[in-house]
């Protein structure tokens, strides 16, 4: 493991070295150097947070004194330490050497020495801007707006010193804010590069522009040299991609400023390369990008002699009140060619149905119906998915958030959890379910019965004993169920008094190892899940669902709150 730890370095060190020479990418001289860190004010050491150097072209005069990004970065949580964030301007020459301590757990900056982790060597990856797609190396990464850059990664396998941000991942969310106060680094959605060391080479020796064609469909590829640089032969590679096959394709060598590649695009998106055959380097690429062929507008006008739509509506006091509301006619317009596009939609038709069962099939999104079954066997169905669910994501958690959630709700589902010592916790409103009741004609039985339930609550020895509370309700029901705990982690809490705040939403939301969530919307509280229409769906932030039950979880965190907690 060790030899092959040092093997991986040498090769990226050699490589960034062999990209760094003049004339090759770009005419870098310097790295400019921005450090986050931890300093400790018990230990007197400072720790690598996340490191970034960017190769930079500088003039020889250019100051190399560090300078401090913003004051320092207090957080509650680190009582005993602060963040800083500190920018260094160093030449590549000077810099290139210092690689080589990182494998020893030592970042040698320009003014001390900073504590890494157990540190390894990842993949080389070349990272394009963002076109129709987010490349989330570009949260990190500085102005890969151009060509794009070759990055290089210097991972701490262990993460040991963050271990509290992945434990509370508001306390990441908190830093990333003050971080990006100061410097437009996001690291709090990257929290898999804590620790990390990464170098970025922009290529600049070229800019490279790709379009397309309007009317061939064919990709159009103008290049500019940097004014050091000699041109030489590249080769500019295109591809388009439909219903997962190549549509259009197309290679050729390229020595003019200009050249176009007869592609002949379908109706896929495109993907764009240049390639350097005498360097061995990819120096331009271009994710995933839809071209606009054909634009479709419509204008809404309002004639001035056109007769409103008048109606009336009551208001909060029960008195009608006159509305009028202008109604416009639309024209719509096409600018573009016309096309047929008879063969696309079908076949676009076919995706979605594909996509939508895959959805169902993984639970991403499911919709409940009445009447496609008995309420019960649809009941029993839809909890039969959310264990599905419990047991595909719980492996680190499962937190059942709704208000009307009772004992029984969690024995049916978070109970059902596999995975031995999963953070298991139900949160609820200690709310009672709705009753849903038909109005009927008062009977002489049920007025007998009224007027009984009346002597015996003004009466002081015919009232009934005070009924259980909803917490000694959900906890005999709990008792009774006689579970032994094996391999059970679980806590139960409701909202009580004036803590907290009221909510509404029903959630599933399963924490994941390095600080992330998934979360699915129930649509209706567990206790109802496939009685009535609802749609179970997963949230596309789970994260901050996540974030959001923690808010009200560390409120409700009084004795009064504790419904039942295992072990």
């Amino acid at each position: 493991m060790a030899k092959e730890r040092e093997l991986s370095f040498a090769r990226a060190i050699a490589r960034i070295t062999k990209i760094a020479v003049p004339g090759v990418v770009g005419f870098h001289t310097h790295f400019e150097i921005t450090e986050i860190f931890e300093f400790s004010n018990t230990t007197r050491k400072t720790t690598n947070v996340f490191t970034l150097l960017v190769a930079e072209e500088h003039s020889a005069g250019v100051s190399e004194k560090p300078v401090w990004l913003g004051e320092r970065i207090r957080l509650p949580h680190f009582r005993d330490s602060f963040f800083g964030i500190r920018r260094t301007v160093r030449p590549i020459a000077a810099i290139l050497p210092c690689l080589n301590d990182i494998l020893d757990g030592i970042w040698r900056s320009s003014s001390g020495t900073f504590d890494l982790g157990e540190m390894a060597s990842g993949t080389p990856v070349f990272v394009a801007p963002d076109s129709s797609f987010e490349v989330p190396w570009n949260r990190l990464l500085k102005n890969n707006f151009d060509n794009g850059a070759h990055v290089f990664e210097l991972i701490d396998q262990t993460k040991h010193s963050f271990r509290p941000f992945f434990d509370t991942p508001r306390l990441l969310l908190d830093l990333s804010a003050k971080v990006m106060e100061r410097v437009p680094i996001r690291i709090g959605s990257m929290s898999d590069k804590l620790g990390n060391i990464v170098v970025q080479i922009p290529v600049t020796v070229v800019l490279a522009r790709f379009s397309q064609l309007r009317a061939s469909g064919d990709t159009h590829i103008t290049l500019a040299w940097h004014p050091s640089a000699t041109p030489r032969p590249l080769r500019a590679v295109s591809a388009t991609e439909f219903d997962n096959a190549i549509d259009g394709y197309a290679s050729q060598a390229i020595a003019a400023p200009q050249a176009t590649l007869p592609t002949a695009a379908g109706d896929g998106q495109m993907e764009n390369y240049l390639w350097d055959d005498q360097e061995g380097v990819l120096l331009a690429a271009q994710g995933r990008t839809g071209f606009i062929r054909q634009i479709n507008f419509g204008i809404h006008a309002l004639g001035g002699n056109a007769e409103p739509r008048a109606f009336k509506v009551r208001d909060g006091k029960g008195k009608y009140q006159s509305v009028q509301i202008g109604v416009s006619s639309a024209m719509n317009s096409t600018v573009g060619p016309l096309t047929d596009q008879r063969a696309f939609d079908w076949a676009r038709a076919r995706i979605y149905r594909e996509e939508n069962d895959r959805l169902v099939e993984q639970s991403l999104f499911k919709q409940y119906t009445p009447g496609d079954a008995p309420s019960s066997q649809m009941h029993e169905s839809a909890l039969d998915d959310i264990r599905r669910l419990i047991n595909r994501h719980g492996r680190y958690g499962a937190w059942l958030w709704d208000p009307y959630l009772s004992a029984h709700d969690v024995l049916k589902t978070l109970f059902y959890c596999i995975h031995s010592g999963a953070d298991l916790r139900a949160l609820t409103a200690a709310n009672e379910p709705p009753h849903q009741s038909v109005r009927t004609k008062p009977t002489f039985t049920s007025l007998l019965v009224h007027a009984l339930a009346v002597l015996r609550a003004t009466i002081p020895y015919l009232r009934p004993p005070t009924p259980p509370s909803f917490a000694e309700l959900q906890q005999q029901e709990l008792t009774a169920a006689e579970s032994n705990n094996i391999g059970l982690r679980f806590e139960y809490r409701m909202k009580a008094g004036q803590d907290g705040w009221p909510f509404h939403d029903r959630f599933l939301i399963f924490p994941q190892e390095d600080g992330s969530a998934l979360a699915w919307s129930l649509g209706i509280s567990v206790n109802q899940i496939g009685r009535s229409h609802h749609i179970l769906q997963r949230v596309d932030d789970g994260r901050r669902i996540m974030d959001a039950f923690l808010d009200l979880w560390d409120e409700l965190a009084k004795p009064e709150h504790l419904i039942w907690k295992t072990p």
